[in-house]
């Protein structure tokens, strides 16, 4: 399995917030899962409240991927049961698991697309540092 979770230095209350981390940690995720040539079926979302109880959740989906913002959209959909933004968040985390190997060819123009995108997001990390390029809502949970 390929995942990260992340204790932040304050509460969470807002979706805003709990959505821009679990971009932030989405894009890690997905580029390991790139670095390691590997796409995962399993999305498991994590949420702690400040109390140190916690909720998750995982959903086993039956296209494997290693796309950030596919990954974010799954982590997404798996936060909703969660129900976060109805209760502060102290720490948080995705982990991918059920990995296939990587596709080596795909069908549609969107998804070469994609994954050309990501190909170049990763080269210009790799030789200019982590967070060069990133999404826009990430920034907010920086």
């Amino acid at each position: 399995s390929v995942g990260h979770s992340y204790t932040v230095p304050h509460n969470l209350y807002s979706r805003q917030e709990v959505e821009a981390w679990l971009r932030l940690l989405s894009e890690m995720v997905a580029a390991r899962l790139r670095r390691y040539g590997r796409e995962a079926r399993i999305v498991h979302v994590y949420l702690r409240k400040p109390d140190m109880e916690s909720v998750g959740q995982e959903k086993n989906f039956s296209v494997p991927t290693n796309d950030s913002t596919e990954l974010f959209q799954r982590a997404l959909f798996i936060a909703r049961k969660l129900h976060y933004g109805t209760f502060p968040v102290r720490a948080l985390g995705i982990t991918a698991r059920n990995l296939d190997p990587a596709a080596a060819a795909v069908l549609f123009p969107a998804e070469q697309k994609r994954r050309r995108l990501n190909r170049a997001q990763d080269a210009v990390n790799e030789r200019y540092g982590d967070w060069t390029v990133y999404p826009a809502s990430v920034k907010f949970a920086k």
